[in-house]
C-alpha cells in the first residue's frame, strides 16, 4: 500500500514539474535590442513548451521585435517586467490567419494565457 502511494506521489511531483517548465526566449536566440527580428528564437521555445506538455515561455527585460507568433495549448507567455514584444511593421512577418493577421496568434488551442508585467506593443 505505501509503496502504491509513493508511486502515485512520484507521478504527482513529476508532472507538476514537467507543467511548469520555463523556456526563456534567450536560451532560444532571441536578441533584445528592439532591431533584430525575434520571432524564430520565440516560436522555437514556444514549440519546446508544447513539445514537452508545457510550460511557461519567459521574455525577460528587454525590447523583443517580433512577428506572428502561434500559442499552443499548455503554454503560457510570460513578460516580465520591462519585457517589450514589439511587433514588426512589415506586413510580410505576418501569418495570415482567415481573413487576419495578429501579432500573437491561437486557433483551436486550450489552457493558454498571457501573463506577466512587460508590454505587448503591436
Amino acid at each position: 500500500m505505501m509503496r502504491n502511494l509513493i508511486f502515485v506521489y512520484t507521478l504527482i511531483v513529476n508532472n507538476l514539474v514537467l507543467f511548469s517548465q520555463n523556456y526563456n526566449i534567450l536560451n532560444y536566440g532571441a536578441i533584445p535590442d528592439g532591431k533584430t527580428l525575434n520571432t524564430s528564437a520565440i516560436q522555437s521555445a514556444v514549440d519546446a513548451a508544447h513539445h514537452y506538455g508545457g510550460g511557461k515561455v519567459i521574455i525577460p527585460a528587454g525590447n523583443f521585435l517580433s512577428g506572428s507568433i502561434l500559442l499552443k495549448s499548455n503554454v503560457e507567455l510570460n513578460l516580465l517586467k520591462d519585457a517589450v514584444l514589439l511587433g514588426s511593421i512589415n506586413p510580410d512577418h505576418y501569418i495570415k490567419l482567415n481573413r487576419w493577421k495578429a501579432l500573437i496568434i491561437a486557433d483551436n488551442e486550450n489552457n493558454i494565457s498571457i501573463t506577466g508585467e512587460g508590454t505587448i506593443d503591436g
